[in-house]
């Protein structure tokens, strides 16, 4: 079988068609993004559009030729879309459609040459593959697969930014018509290359993208929105060893809700929610930069705060409290507030790696002042070995 130009494009066709078909059917058994779905839908378009392109007439203003090409800008602007929607952005349908739509105007009022019509069609290709390219390099989660798709539309990119080029010179004599010839088989094999490479991709970034919202379940709290007890473990231990290592002091906060369960029972569950979340926001944004703030229990949380001695613990810790017993939410059955008790306690350092003990013992001690917190009364701040002051006492 001869590698002619048509036979490549046929080619094409079966490619296209079976990676599309295969995309939408995965698409569906996904349930998750769009990727899948968008991409198969161009595969499909594009496999359409090489169709008409194989059956219309040598005439170059026929008007299926037309079309077919027209067809074959659609699929790029669905490429697009799909990188904006697997990133959670818009793909507003007349940009999707913008390449399409002029191509057809250029063709109706301009009636360009052949070399002007490969040269135009090829720039569009080309605009949109940049501009997929730089949708995948923005791209919020930093998947690895993601990286790898803005190459390849880098590389297709650039491939019909030089046919667009050389467009214009094909059938201009013996050389033109060879040049053609040339590029019309090479058009062929990058088409599969590339939607074989795309389709690919597009799985892999589907499946790293579900692998990292299920380590994100894992280790967030879906209420508040902020780390879990596993993601103090995961992510505790490394940021305590990271202190150690570098000579700096680290301090553990507990906080537990006061008269929570009252609350719960005065207001409803609802209105208790809304409680914790008020108090994770505000732990959140007041405790210092690179701090690890987790919701270990139903009204408890924790915070490693790096790179703090105990006195700084100690004034972060009284402003949390204080700011949160001036809380007040509107609800139904009446306001919500409430106070906060917080044990501190500081890492006592060591020899060498912080292990899991050393992160359980400080969770052991700052526990140990927050029980005394409650005990002295509530709404204050208990540390080790620090003498009584305003809103705070000493364990």
């Amino acid at each position: 079988m001869a590698f002619d130009p048509v036979t490549l494009l046929t080619m094409s066709v079966v490619v296209l068609v079976a990676l599309g078909a295969t995309m939408l059917r995965l698409a569906r058994g996904e349930g998750t993004c769009k990727l899948l779905c968008w991409s198969g839908a161009a595969f499909l378009c594009l496999g359409a559009g090489f169709i008409m392109l194989l059956a219309a007439p040598t005439d170059i203003h026929a008007p299926v030729r037309v079309l077919g090409n027209a067809a074959l800008m659609l699929p790029y602007g669905l490429l697009w879309g799909a990188a904006r929607r697997f990133d959670r952005r818009t793909a507003p349908f007349e940009v999707v459609s913008a390449g399409a739509l002029a191509w057809l105007l250029a063709a109706s009022l301009f009636d360009p040459s052949q070399g002007l019509r490969i040269a135009l069609t090829s720039a569009i290709v080309a605009a949109y593959s940049v501009a997929t390219m730089v949708e995948h390099r923005r791209g919020r989660d930093g998947l690895q697969s993601q990286r790898y798709a803005s190459w390849i539309f880098a590389a297709h990119g650039g491939f019909f930014a030089l046919r667009a080029v050389l467009g214009p010179t094909f059938g201009f004599g013996a050389w033109g018509a060879d040049v053609a010839q040339v590029w019309g088989a090479l058009l062929g094999l990058e088409t599969v290359a590339v939607s074989v490479t795309v389709a690919v991709t597009a799985i892999g970034m589907s499946r790293e993208r579900i692998a990292k919202d299920h380590r994100r379940d894992a280790l967030e709290d879906p209420l508040t929105g902020i780390g879990n007890r596993r993601a103090l473990d995961r992510s505790g231990l490394p940021l305590l060893d990271a202190c150690r290592r570098a000579g700096r002091p680290a301090c553990l906060l507990l906080m537990d809700l006061d008269g929570f369960k009252l609350v719960n029972d005065r207001h409803g569950h609802p209105a208790g929610d809304r409680l914790l979340v008020a108090f994770a926001r505000l732990a959140h944004d007041y405790l210092p930069p690179n701090s690890l703030v987790c919701r270990i229990g139903g009204e408890e949380f924790a915070a490693l705060v790096p790179a703090a001695d105990l006195d700084r613990a100690l004034a972060v810790a009284d402003e949390i409290r204080a700011l949160f017993a001036h809380i007040v939410l509107d609800h139904g059955t009446g306001p919500l507030r409430t106070t906060v008790s917080i044990g501190v306690a500081r890492d006592r350092g060591g020899q060498g790696a912080a292990s899991q003990g050393d992160l359980v013992e400080l969770i052991g001690r700052a526990d140990l002042c927050l029980y005394a917190a409650k005990q002295h009364g509530r709404d204050r701040v208990v540390a080790d070995g620090v003498p009584a002051a305003s809103g705070r006492s000493a364990a």
